[in-house]
């Protein structure tokens, strides 16, 4: 057998044979290539009996393509905001795991060449060898195309492949002067069903002072008036906006470029007008005032979500959308206001009834309901302070209806929320968490007294304190709940409060004998001043926070962290909010 070849049968003699040295190399050196070819096809054999080659070429075909299944490749679209043009054209390609695949053995090649959905997703340089290559294999399928308009024969290669293509993420990198060819954008493409069109934030920079004073320049993408598009994300630096009619659009991000007036003024309600069936709408930079103009009917939208907006455009805009009743809104990171809007409040249609104030570190988040509709207010505070608490949570009554609010919950940290006590006329449950931290107990124990001193709440009856750790170190906010029901009882005899109950969080560690003498401590202290009284233990929360993000909103790319805030309030609390989903 030509396995059991000795050293013996292939060795040269170097003596007495008249060979010279080079003769004698080369010889020696076939023979060392013979025997590699030997020991490679001796391993291609006996991978032959490995497990994963005992499978069929149609399940190992089936396997490659969950692996490299397209969604989960369209993770980075919306990482323009940190990145600069270089960083963004290098961010482009997908972690796609196909040419490595493809070079694992002769097997899995052969496999993965005649599998041709694995090459529908092309993001090599047009007009290169590995772009022809993605565009044969995949034969007469559907195509993703992920590139940058600094690609160079970008139109050409997009109109070679505009009948099939499926969907196109388009990077606006580069200069300016090579960024805006709006007739890339209108090559014929009539089956494309989602186009992400990014622009990076060096572009927008660059073009501030050029385009701030041009109309709106209306484009048809990709030929067709009446689109085909489900979903369309938009980060222009340029003043264009599609004129299509879209009639199928369900999903719609748009990051507005405020110094291009004429866009966010007229332009986004015409453009939203041409959406009829919108489902999500995500607007990022929205720049608008005035309170006439077109109204937009809405009628199918699911979710609306405003991010770095401020709200003298927020509250205006608003005003001009028609939206079904549930749909919930989102309104993240929105600067404080300097003066009191001319719009009217967010809930004006239906007035706000429970609201809560959560502060967890450099987050404020404030969750409010109304009898159909659910809102979001959330922010992050960043290193210069543009973004304070004190200033969002102090002017809240001008963006809500305070006054018809019922259910009030406090989380706050040491944010100071006593100056919006007064707007709180029919509050009559409320909640108080204490952060454990001494921050945190101060301003629990301002709020006590405030109410106490001040009259504040004066339609209370039902008092819910939550506690974190030994009472020892929660002693000064029991004592000013205990005082302050006191007082109530005292000096209004008529309307006490009349429900109290204290929870203790996590205390499933300490001794059961110290968590009953605590509770008899604080029963003692409580009981004779209401009708109702409950000490009650909380488990620590288990699973995995819950993230506003309405279902469906991620069907065709994955938002930036950012767009789907984690709820900050108690994830045991079961918060139904049709904006809260499971988080991940």
């Amino acid at each position: 057998m030509a396995s059991l070849m000795s050293l013996e049968s292939v060795r040269v003699p170097i003596y007495g044979h008249g060979f010279s040295a080079e003769n004698v190399c080369s010889q020696v050196q076939k023979s060392v290539d013979s025997v590699a070819d030997l020991l490679s096809a001796l391993r291609e054999h006996l991978n032959t009996f490995n497990r994963v080659h005992r499978l069929p070429p149609e399940l190992l075909s089936l396997i490659f393509e969950m692996i490299a299944h397209i969604p989960n490749r369209h993770e980075d679209i919306f990482n323009f905001d940190k990145l600069t043009s270089e960083e963004y054209t290098r961010a482009r390609p997908p972690s796609s795991g196909i040419a490595t695949i493809a070079h694992v053995c002769k097997r899995w090649r052969a496999v993965a060449l005649s599998t041709p959905s694995l090459w529908t997703y092309v993001s090599a340089l047009p007009g290169s060898d590995q772009f022809r290559a993605y565009v044969e294999r995949s034969l007469s399928l559907p195509l993703s195309v992920s590139v940058g308009t600094d690609a160079p024969h970008l139109q050409e290669s997009l109109s070679s492949v505009g009948p099939r293509l499926r969907r196109l993420d388009l990077a606006i990198n580069g200069s300016v002067e090579d960024d805006i060819h709006t007739s890339v954008l209108r090559i014929e493409a009539p089956s494309v069903r989602c186009a992400t069109l990014m622009c990076s934030p060096e572009c927008s920079s660059e073009v501030l002072e050029v385009v701030v004073s041009l109309e709106v320049e209306w484009v048809e993408l990709f030929g067709q008036r009446k689109s085909s598009l489900e979903a369309l994300a938009l980060s222009l630096a340029t003043n264009w906006l599609p004129s299509n009619t879209f009639t199928q659009l369900t999903h719609l991000v748009l990051s507005c470029n405020p110094d291009i007036l004429s866009t966010s003024r007229t332009g986004l309600l015409t453009l939203l007008a041409n959406a009829p069936r919108l489902e999500f709408l995500h607007i990022l930079r929205l720049w608008y005032s005035g309170t006439d103009g077109m109204t937009v009917a809405l009628d199918h939208l699911r979710s609306l979500v405003f991010d770095s907006t401020h709200w003298d455009s927020v509250l205006p805009f608003f005003a001009r959308l028609l939206i079904p009743a549930a749909t919930p809104v989102a309104v993240l990171n929105a600067p404080p206001m300097a003066v009191a809007p001319l719009s009217p409040p967010l809930d004006s249609s239906s007035s706000v009834t429970s609201l809560a104030i959560y502060s967890k570190g450099s987050t404020l988040q404030i969750n409010a309901k109304s009898a159909l509709r659910d809102y979001l207010l959330h922010g992050e505070s960043d290193c210069d302070g543009f973004y304070k608490f004190d200033d969002i949570v102090c002017s809240l009554h001008d963006l809500l209806s305070l006054s018809t609010v019922t259910s009030l919950t406090l989380s706050h940290g040491d944010v100071d929320v006593v100056p919006l006590l007064q707007h709180f006329h029919q509050v009559s449950d409320l909640e108080l968490h204490s952060s454990g931290s001494p921050h945190g107990r101060t301003t629990v124990q301002e709020v006590l007294q405030s109410v106490e001193s001040d009259g504040w709440l004066p339609a209370l009856s039902s008092f819910t304190l939550r506690v974190h750790g030994p009472i020892t170190y929660e002693i000064s906010i029991l004592g000013a709940a205990a005082q302050m029901l006191r007082t109530r009882a005292r000096m209004d005899p008529g309307h006490p409060v009349r429900r109290v109950v204290v929870q203790l969080c996590d205390r499933a560690r300490d001794p059961a004998a110290r968590v009953a003498y605590e509770s008899d401590k604080i029963r003692a202290n409580f009981a004779p001043h209401v009708e109702e009284f409950e000490v009650r233990e909380v488990p620590r929360p288990t699973g995995q926070p819950k993230r506003w993000m309405v279902e469906g909103a991620e069907k065709y790319w994955t938002l930036y962290d950012r767009a789907k805030p984690e709820y900050l309030g108690p994830w045991h609390s079961g918060d139904s909010s049709g904006g809260w989903t499971d988080g991940r």
